[in-house]
């Protein structure tokens, strides 16, 4: 990936630009803004632009390092991310982190280092990377990505110069899907949020048949208990068991993640509802193609009672995260939700 196929966040590209050529690039960054709108993507680009033998704001595509770049393999590029079955990075990924940006790099170039996903790493293990912030090896770049900026400690932003991002445009989402190869379905590109990462992980058969049923739920057009609604929500999030115990383990957080896109796709659906409840009829919709089972719905909903069903949804959503026991956190929401849009 360079910047020349980065869609969107062209502020930031020309900023890197600017300071790339002044010879001052700070040696920790700190990337942060919603999840899925290129982060990675961008600071792949500019890892790629370091190393590139043209020494241009750009990679050249062309020379050995932008050809190792390219696949994957290049010497003095590390990157850190979650071990599957484990919920967080720990120091001990940390720990061998440093020992490896302490050798001696391949090129002249340096080395530099991805940490994605920063928010997961352990108080312990961002306390063993402070010191390295404040005074990394010579020639060494260490990039932090993370969508939960106030889940770093402050020690830790504090070393890095924070570059923050924003959600792309509705115009470079379509773009993004023009380029995209594999099809994305009929979702609305509303129902993004300016994050093509969240509308490629929406556009799963089975997160669609997902949020089908729960616009079904709140416009009235389900009658199925809660329960069956639950297990149902559940088997759409499911990922197929694996037998190593760290995959499946792994498989298992996949779900709650799963399912925490379907509570946010409804909690998306509650802020339409909310909306036309308010009288906002010409309100540009999250779920734009479903405007006119929502707006009947919403005739016969107060604002009051739409608000209360969405702040049981973030509860669910606190919970989903907190590990409690899925089919009870989903089953226990759904019920407050029904509730609530019950109320006249």
């Amino acid at each position: 990936m360079y910047f020349r196929d980065l869609i969107g966040h062209q502020e930031q590209i020309e900023t890197f630009g600017r300071i790339y050529r002044t010879g001052r690039l700070p040696h920790g960054l700190l990337l942060c803004g919603p999840a899925g709108i290129g982060k990675r993507l961008f600071a792949d680009s500019l890892v790629a632009a370091r190393f590139c033998r043209e020494r241009e704001a750009e990679a050249c595509g062309r020379c050995p390092s932008c050809k190792s770049f390219a696949h994957g393999n290049h010497a003095d590029l590390e990157r850190i991310q979650r071990i599957p079955g484990k919920r967080d990075i720990g120091i001990g990924q940390i720990r061998e982190l440093l020992e490896t940006l302490h050798r001696k790099s391949e090129s002249d170039r340096g080395r530099a280092a991805i940490i994605e996903d920063a928010e997961r790493l352990t108080v312990e293990a961002q306390n063993a990377f402070l010191k390295s912030l404040e005074e990394p090896p010579p020639d060494t770049l260490l990039i932090l990505i993370t969508s939960s900026l106030q889940r770093l400690l402050p020690t830790v932003r504090s070393r890095c110069s924070i570059w923050r991002f924003g959600p792309l445009l509705e115009r470079e989402l379509a773009e993004f899907v023009r380029r995209r190869e594999e099809p994305l379905g009929q979702l609305p590109l509303t129902l993004a949020r300016g994050s093509p990462g969240w509308l490629c992980r929406m556009a799963d058969e089975r997160l669609v048949e997902g949020r089908n049923k729960l616009l079904g739920f709140i416009s009235g057009e389900r009658a199925a208990s809660v329960f069956d609604l639950a297990a149902e929500l559940q088997a759409c999030a499911s990922i197929p068991a694996a037998a190593e115990e760290d995959a499946a383990d792994d498989g298992r957080e996949q779900s709650r993640d799963r399912l925490l896109l379907l509570m946010q796709m409804l909690s998306l659906a509650l802020r339409d509802l909310a909306a036309l409840s308010g009288g906002a009829g010409d309100v540009l919709l999250f779920n734009s193609d479903r405007r006119e089972s929502l707006s009947k719905r919403a005739d016969s909903l107060s604002p009051e009672a739409v608000l209360d069903a969405l702040e049981r949804i973030e509860r669910t959503c606190l919970h989903l995260r907190r590990n409690m026991d899925a089919g009870l956190a989903l089953e226990v929401g759904l019920q407050g939700v029904a509730e609530a849009l019950a109320r006249r």
